[in-house]
């Protein structure tokens, strides 16, 4: 469908011109070493990409599951809410007990 190349064109554009700008404005954080602040730019860059993959396999998924099972999608919304809170949950417990995250 067209409709779905125009977003993922979009999509594209926004993470290329997110990542271009903070690759092109320097920081106050990046003068100081600026090996550290690049590998960090290019980590946020990488971060972004990753979540991008992730969400679309997420929403390819979910369609599938939809057109598989009858299941309402008020239930698939909320088995998804649930799954996040408890992987996140997980995870900020993991990264606080680990140094990682401080949330004291």
């Amino acid at each position: 469908y067209k409709y779905h190349l125009a977003g993922v064109l979009l999509v594209f554009i926004g993470i290329t011109l997110v990542s271009l700008s903070s690759l092109m404005s320097p920081t106050a954080e990046s003068s100081s070493s600026d090996t550290q602040g690049l590998s960090r730019q290019l980590m946020g860059i990488a971060l972004c990409i990753g979540a991008q993959v992730f969400q679309a396999s997420m929403l390819v998924y979910e369609e599938k599951i939809m057109g598989k099972y009858d299941t309402h999608p008020l239930q698939v919304v909320g088995l998804e809410g649930a799954f996040g809170i408890v992987f996140g949950l997980i995870l900020l417990a993991l990264l606080n007990a680990t140094g990682v995250e401080d949330t004291s």
